[in-house]
């Protein structure tokens, strides 16, 4: 057995390698005594690299607590102990049990009634399971939903809500969106869905867009959530109807008689070819859609539903929702958000509950076959899924494909696959194909169909002329019928494509306020006009695009799908994110085609590269490619391109200009403010101060609250335009000396002042993701903040915490951000660069980013420590050349992370300190 002196001169000889690596000024004078971070520089990161060479060098490992809790050389040997071999596991399913579904209530009147025939047929089964970040939150049995409906019901009664009223329902996806809808139906009032905020930078539009429905419909009570609330001012300026807004939890009253009233929704559009409009739905409409499609499906008794769509969507609330409870079966809800986090999680969700039933857009199912790594489908089991169901966009043979390709050693069958068609207007589904037989894809001539509109099979036209596929959607449901119509509104013949008409017990009766849309959507005998384009084949259904939308070039009529679907294909373009439209030309009566394509490095070769792929997709070349930043594409909340809204931007100068959140609110306010704020140019002086004032306080009360509504990307690119103007009137000035780098990297600063982070935002054209200190990151009224601005608080911890943000610092950099570090670790009076710690470094090395090295000159007389506040003062930025990594081993961090310090040492003003902050300081 070793002696214990010949492990204590192993241990210390190992920590002084370590400690001359990291630059200690005496590694030799290192005793069993001396302070691990203190004297030897082995900080958080680098006690991975010790304890990695104390295993490979005495065998020996150091339980993850203790390796963090060792203070000294001395402490570390007496907690050495022999290795022992690593866990293991297995995935597990999680199967709703509990008994089967009744038969449906074939002679419920209402959804509140069919709702209370399941419970008091299902009792004791726990029916309805919500999951937040992959794991399950919460299980709801249908007599507790009925209980809580019940509640909000008495509370709206309390409230003078009247039968007929139309209430706002303002919810994300939470049991509390269940209780709502069904206590409104109940109450006798009618449901409006609207979408909760999602996305700073587009404040605006989304407070217009909702106002507009608030408005239209007449909405004076509005249930929402606590989150939401900042949003609520905004809401009132803009609509003067909106009284009350409550949350489900202060809607608790005594349930009243159910009083169901005959219009039981308004499901507004999202809009992606104009302005929203409200499509009113009666009870009698959604039950014959629900029971057809149940019919079409072959609904059994065994049938679990997985579903991430959002619940304001109709194939989210009417597909899923309403259909899973008619029928009494399991449903599984995760918020939309969770999934375009980690598409992984909807299959995970499919494996965990044996799903039978799952929906979504094209878009999900493209996202899937192409992102999901192969790590995160170990042990994912798909061969429950009997019907994956495509629709709500159109459906891409490509996609189809790529997806039973990729899930099938996943035990996904290829006949699962489920393209359809519907919208809101027929409450949710039209045609469906038969269950089981997979998708149907004709290939057909492309320039025979754009030129004179006949669906021509390649088999007939010969291979020479380019090929499109379309995907069958199937035949219409019971009850509903579909026609295809030309521009006389005559029936065609099949295989000539016109628009698509449709009728049956299921279609709307009218746009809601809106009698002009409604009388150009509701024909002769009630056929409804979709405003889609498609052709009949053998009776099924194949969809070509959207008259809207069809781009009028050189003769033929474009479908700009194909045109987006084959630029998404250029690398460097983002998937998603592209919109081609037509500029109409009318002295010629043809149209310019305009591509509108996002990427992260918009550049003159990417431009070249899109032209030539629609070339080779349609045979025609662009008149013109414009290449764009991220998020500058409008959408619509589903998700859809807003095509006509690109296109009015392109014609008035606004693409890629898009307003900081802040002169959003600030249009919003003098929308409202109107005559009032006329008044207030009167006394320019005290006006433009009580203005200011105004603006900062209500920026710094409201805040966080606005900033935890939205996504973190969001909400971080208003943050540069805000710093700069907080420096400009905190009289501080800056000068920048050097260039920012264009792409992702590790942005290593030195740190002598709070007011830093402020001043790296202020100047870096992508705001950095920063690592916070553990005190700011835990501070009560900064912790939200900190966490919604995808800012990573430091671990100082166990190991596999240390790993975890490690991986998390990648994957900020492989998503194309950049990532702000102090490796100095704190802010003091005292001047001086202190050593750095390595992490940065380490996460740069393991991602192969190059590191650029900031030195900031001048910050510490700005704001010194502790001060709050800044004063004017003149900050320089120095912005150094990126340093790549040379390697991947350690000595490649140690190497990386000592010219960084000698660049900034050279450049910040400040002399080196030989210590490093004490942590307790």
């Amino acid at each position: 057995m070793e002696r214990n002196d010949e492990k204590q001169e192993r241990v210390l000889a190992v920590v002084r390698q370590l400690a001359a690596e990291l630059g200690a000024p005496d590694p030799e004078s290192i005793r069993l005594s001396s302070h691990l971070e203190w004297d030897a520089g082995v900080g958080s990161v680098e006690r991975h690299e010790l304890l990695s060479r104390l295993e490979r060098t005495l065998g020996y490992r150091v339980p993850s607590q203790g390796l963090f809790q060792a203070a000294t050389v001395s402490d570390l040997v007496a907690l050495l102990h022999p290795a022992e071999p690593p866990e293991s596991g297995a995935p597990t399913m999680a199967a709703p049990t509990g008994g089967q579904a009744p038969p449906p209530p074939a002679h419920a009147l209402d959804l509140v009634d069919a709702l209370r025939y399941q419970a008091e047929r299902q009792p004791d089964r726990e029916v309805l399971f919500l999951l937040e970040e992959g794991r399950e939150t919460s299980r709801l049995s249908f007599p507790q939903l009925v209980s809580s409906a019940g509640a909000v019901a008495g509370g709206l009664v309390e409230l003078g809500v009247v039968p007929g009223e139309r209430v706002g329902i303002m919810l994300p996806t939470e049991i509390g969106f269940l209780s709502a809808f069904f206590g409104c139906l109940w109450a006798g009032a009618v449901a409006v869905p609207l979408y909760p905020p999602f996305r700073l930078d587009q404040v605006e539009d989304y407070v217009l867009r909702q106002a507009s429905i608030l408005n239209l419909a007449g909405i004076r009570h509005l249930i929402s959530f606590p989150r939401a609330r900042a949003i609520v001012p905004l809401l009132r300026m803009t609509a003067p109807c909106l009284e009350k807004v409550m949350t489900v939890e202060e809607l608790r009253g005594e349930p009243p008689p159910p009083r169901p009233h005959r219009l039981a929704l308004i499901q507004f559009t999202s809009g992606s070819t104009g302005l929203p409009k409200g499509v009113t739905l009666t009870q009698e409409n959604l039950l014959a859609n629900i029971r057809a499609y149940g019919q079409a499906l072959e609904l059994e008794q065994g049938d679990v539903t997985v579903s991430w769509l959002p619940l304001y969507h109709d194939m989210g609330l009417i597909g899923t929702l309403l259909g899973s409870i008619y029928h009494g079966q399991p449903l599984a809800l995760m918020p939309p958000q969770d999934f375009l986090a980690r598409p992984s999680r909807w299959l995970a969700a499919v494996h965990r509950y044996r799903g039978t039933i799952s929906a979504a857009p094209n878009f999900a199912y493209e996202i899937c076959a192409r992102k999901i790594p192969d790590e995160e489908l170990e042990g994912v089991d798909l061969s429950c899924w009997r019907v994956a169901l495509n629709g709500a966009e159109a459906v891409r043979a490509d996609t189809l494909q790529r997806f039973a390709e990729r899930f099938a050693a996943c035990g996904f069958d290829r006949t699962a696959l489920f393209p359809a068609y519907g919208l809101a207007e027929a409450s949710l589904a039209v045609t469906f194909p038969p269950v089981g037989r997979g998708p149907v894809v004709e290939s057909i001539a492309r320039e025979r169909l754009e030129r004179d509109g006949t669906a021509l099979p390649v088999e007939t036209a010969g291979l020479d002329e380019g090929v499109l596929a379309v995907v069958s959607c199937g035949r219409p449901l019971p009850g509903m019928e579909v026609r295809i119509v030309g521009s006389r509104g005559r029936a065609l013949d099949e295989r000539r494509q016109g628009l698509i008409e449709f009728r049956g017990p299921s279609a709307m009766e009218a746009y809601y306020g809106n009698p002009e849309a409604t009388r150009q959507a509701i024909g002769e005998d009630g056929w409804i006009h979709t405003g889609d384009l498609g052709y009949l084949a053998d009776g099924e259904l194949y969809v070509t695009g959207r008259r809207k939308d069809i781009i009028l070039k050189a003769g033929r009529n474009l479908h700009p799908e194909d045109i987006e679907a084959a630029v998404a294909e250029v690398e460097g373009v983002r998937r998603g994110c592209v919109a081609a439209f037509g500029v109409p030309r009318a002295e010629q009566g043809t149209e310019d085609l305009v591509v509108v394509a996002e990427s992260r490095s918009p550049n003159a070769e990417l431009e070249r590269a899109v032209a030539q792929q629609v070339t080779r997709s349609v045979g025609i070349p662009p008149d013109r490619v414009l290449m764009v930043s991220p998020h500058t594409v409008p959408k619509t909340p589903s998700g859809k391109i807003r095509r006509a809204e690109c296109r009015e931007r392109l014609l008035r100068g606004q693409l890629g200009k898009p307003a900081s959140p802040t002169a959003q609110v600030v249009r919003l306010i003098v929308r409202r403010a109107g005559a009032s704020g006329r008044q207030l140019l009167g006394w320019p002086r005290q006006a433009t101060r009580a203005l200011w004032c105004g603006t900062w306080l209500a920026a710094g009360l409201a805040a966080p609250q606005l900033v935890s509504l939205f996504d973190p990307g969001t909400a971080v690119r208003m943050l540069g335009p805000v710093s700069r103007l907080y420096l400009r009137m905190a009289g501080v000035r800056l000068e920048v000396r050097g260039k920012p780098f264009a792409g992702a990297c590790v942005l290593v600063s030195n740190h002598a002042s709070t007011l830093d982070p402020v001043v790296l935002i202020a100047v870096w054209p992508q705001v950095p993701r920063f690592l916070v200190a553990p005190w700011v990151a835990a501070h009560p009224a900064l912790r939200q903040l900190i966490s919604r601005l995808g800012h990573l608080p430091v671990h100082r911890g166990a190991p596999e915490l240390l790993a975890a943000q490690r991986r998390e610092m990648a994957r900020i950099l492989q998503s194309g951000c950049s990532l702000g570090v102090f490796p100095e670790g704190g802010v003091e009076a005292a001047p001086g660069l202190r050593p750095f710690a390595l992490g940065g470094f380490q996460v740069a090395v393991e991602a192969g980013a190059p590191v650029v090295p900031v030195a900031i000159q001048g910050s510490r007389t700005a704001q010194p420590w502790p001060r709050l506040l800044p004063r004017p003062a003149t900050i320089t930025v120095h912005i150094g050349q990126p340093l790549w990594p040379e390697g991947n081993q350690w000595r490649d961090v140690v190497r990386l992370a000592r010219s960084t310090r000698e660049w900034i040492a050279g450049a910040c003003g400040e002399p080196a300190a030989g210590k490093r902050l004490r942590r307790e300081d």
